[in-house]
């Protein structure tokens, strides 16, 4: 068995557990037919299920592995730290900061940092990605679902 993937699986599946108790957490409104809770526990049961699956993977391919190794190297490891920190960054400052501002950065940051063009259309096109798409996820969740999103620094 892969310890790493094996190890991954398992805090996958710790992770989702610790989230689903935390968003028993969340307020409910009385209002609406659905509670702003439902999403984080719905994500939740998917981190449970997809760490489970994948231990349960590696015990059924330990059983049928050749000795060749099939784990997958990593060609760029600052790239896969560098989106690590900027999503533990992006939940650090979603408070105080609110959600549009943070969300705009987080995916102009993310989308720079995985593609390397620098021109000035390609960087002006992710800009405007970021902002439509924070945009139509703020109408969605905001509008539709009236589910309270962080205002930080624009809330006053």
């Amino acid at each position: 068995m892969e310890k790493k993937n094996v190890g991954l699986g398992l805090a996958s599946t710790l992770f989702g557990v610790m989230f689903f108790v935390l968003a028993f957490q969340i307020p409910e409104k009385k209002v609406q037919s659905s509670s702003p809770s439902m999403f984080p526990k719905f994500i939740s049961c998917l981190m449970i299920i997809a760490g489970l699956l994948l231990v349960l993977r590696e015990y059924v391919q330990s059983k049928h592995r050749d000795s060749e190794s099939s784990a997958v190297k990593i060609e760029n490891k600052g790239l896969v730290f560098g989106a690590i920190a900027a999503m533990v960054l992006y939940a650090l400052l979603m408070d105080s900061v609110g959600f549009v501002i943070c969300s705009v950065l987080y995916l102009f940051g993310s989308m720079f940092m995985l593609d390397r063009s620098r021109s000035a259309k390609e960087i002006l096109k992710k800009l405007l990605i970021s902002i439509v798409l924070t945009g139509v996820i703020y109408y969605v969740f905001a509008g539709m679902f009236h589910a309270n999103l962080p205002t930080g620094i624009l809330g006053g």
